[in-house]
């Protein structure tokens, strides 16, 4: 059986106490509760904060604070300048500790994983009003030593009520909850996969997921109890394009089911625990008929640890497009794998397997196989897993173009040879720097340069068997070339007269007719009438 041993901690957010000491993570969601006075809607909030169980060490050293005993809420009316109209200070109502239950016992050196959760849980009345409702809590610093942000950060957490210009005046919402999968670890370079669920108390409501910037809390410096600052909320300091992509191009999230997955960075800041830090922040959007009515946020720290496990690891699917041979490779390393057992799908045969690191294996013929990988195989320490590769050589892509003037459109034409399958996919890329709007995705697209220059050109161009491939060339643009005529002249009936034209480049002449020679620039012509 596979093992998604990305263990990973999904901690979240962060939050600081006396002695710069740092919460794990948190939440802010609400329910509402029922009609309060007049048209007043009545809702329980609750922030939910994370913090290590044994925070010393793990980052700079430093041990953590406790988890508050009291915190600060804010609301705000909804608008371009955002209304306070209510501070509470809410005590916390529960703490609890979750802990990984019996971590899987081939993993070296795993952390232990433990965090506490603590509720703090406040009703509040509200007016029914026109924009809706911002409810805030801000913290002045999240963990040190931080992969993806610099340092000395702070943390906002917010949950969102809609007003009538989005719900109708009779209609009432409740906020998503993420679920509580939290004591998850995660080895360094290992794949992992993070359950990041959540439900949603109002049945008609559907939910979509997506990766978003975490909130930063500037104005908020030390960790006395005050009131947080207005939104807007502005984003915490990222560093280079972790504000998209939190852990890097390896790590993507399922807009469907908020399954986070993906290979864990090997890189980052190493802290003295040997782990490193990530903040990511999950955003839910919450639909109603097709229609947006909130989003509501988690902010977490994922901890991704120096432990390692034997494990079998190959890409959904190969394709091999150039010819019958490939080569194979185990996606992920680890000192603690004994032997590699390969078995590369061929029906009948029994000579289609290998016991090398990164065999090589020629294939007789076209078609889809599905390959197999075991390491450790009869230990107690194995692992396993499974790859189609689609073999289809002789896909070839290519395209016609010719060099051209600025400002005049230049016809691509598609040239792709493909032996298995045909052509069905294109993606044009006309090379312009800094341009978004360069591209195309029709099979012979017209595209006009606005500037001269060389311009590589760039097709990705696929076919019905899955194979995919890229080919550029250079387009060189210039300006229309200098032209100089004679003056119109008249010509007898059977004479002959010859034209002039001054200028540099090639000619053509048109029409047709009792012409010399098209093509250069002193042609004669005898016209019969």
């Amino acid at each position: 059986m596979k093992r998604f041993l990305g263990i990973i901690l999904l901690t979240l957010g962060c939050w600081v106490q006396l002695k710069a000491g740092h919460i794990s993570g948190g939440e802010m969601y609400y329910r509402y509760v029922g009609m309060g006075s007049g048209t007043n809607r009545i809702y329980e909030v609750t922030l939910r904060l994370f913090r290590d169980c044994s925070p010393i060490g793990n980052t700079g050293g430093v041990g953590l604070a406790e988890l508050p005993e009291e915190v600060a809420i804010g609301v705000f009316i909804n608008g371009s300048n955002a209304t306070f109209i209510a501070d509470r200070r809410v005590n916390r109502t529960s703490r609890q500790d979750i802990t990984l239950q019996n971590p899987y016992t081939c993993i070296t050196n795993p952390p232990a994983v433990c965090y506490q959760v603590g509720l703090y849980t406040t009703t509040i009345e509200l007016p029914l009003n026109v924009t809706g409702y911002t409810i805030s809590f801000q913290s002045c610093c999240r963990v040190n030593g931080l992969s993806n942000a610099g340092a000395s950060q702070g943390a906002t957490y917010t949950a969102n009520i809609p007003g009538t210009n989005v719900l109708a005046d009779t209609a009432f919402n409740s906020s998503p909850v993420f679920d509580v999968k939290d004591t998850i670890l995660a080895c360094r370079n290992k794949k992992f996969e993070l359950p990041f669920s959540a439900s949603d108390p109002d049945p008609e409501d559907s939910l979509s997921f997506s990766f978003c910037e975490a909130y930063a809390s500037p104005g908020i410096t030390n960790a006395n109890i005050q009131p947080p600052f207005a939104p807007p909320y502005g984003p915490i300091g990222y560093i280079g394009n972790y504000n998209t992509n939190p852990m890097g191009t390896d790590i993507s999230i399922n807009p469907k089911t908020g399954i986070i997955s993906g290979i864990s960075p090997s890189g980052g800041v190493i802290n003295p625990n040997g782990a490193s830090y990530w903040v990511v922040n999950v955003c839910i959007t919450e639909w109603r008929k097709g229609k947006a009515i909130s989003v509501h946020r988690k902010d977490f720290i994922v901890r991704i640890s120096n432990c390692d496990f034997a494990d079998a690891e190959l890409p959904v699917d190969n394709r091999t497009c150039d010819g019958f041979t490939y080569t194979f490779n185990n996606l992920t390393n680890s000192n603690l794998i004994n032997t590699w057992s390969w078995d590369f799908g061929v029906n009948g045969r029994i000579n289609d397997t290998s016991n090398v690191t990164a065999p090589t294996f020629t294939y007789t013929d076209t078609g889809l196989y599905r390959v197999r990988l075991i390491v450790n195989r009869g230990e107690v320490c194995t692992d396993t897993s499974y790859s189609d590769i689609y073999v289809f050589p002789g896909f070839t892509p290519d395209f016609q173009y010719y060099d051209g003037c600025r400002n005049v459109p230049i016809q691509f034409r598609d040239a792709t040879f493909s032996a298995y399958g045909s052509p069905n996919y294109w993606h044009w890329d006309f090379g312009l720097q800094n341009n978004v709007n360069d591209t195309s995705r029709l099979r012979n697209p017209l595209f006009t340069f606005p500037q001269n220059g060389s311009y590589f050109v760039k097709l990705i161009a696929g076919s019905t068997k899955g194979c995919i491939d890229t080919v550029s060339h250079a387009v060189n643009i210039t300006d229309k070339p200098a032209l100089q005529l004679t003056n119109d002249t008249l010509i007898c009936s059977i004479d002959t007269l010859q034209l002039t034209a001054n200028g540099v480049g090639t000619f053509a002449w048109s029409p047709a007719y009792n012409i010399s020679n098209t093509n250069v620039s002193n042609p004669l012509v005898s016209p019969d009438v």
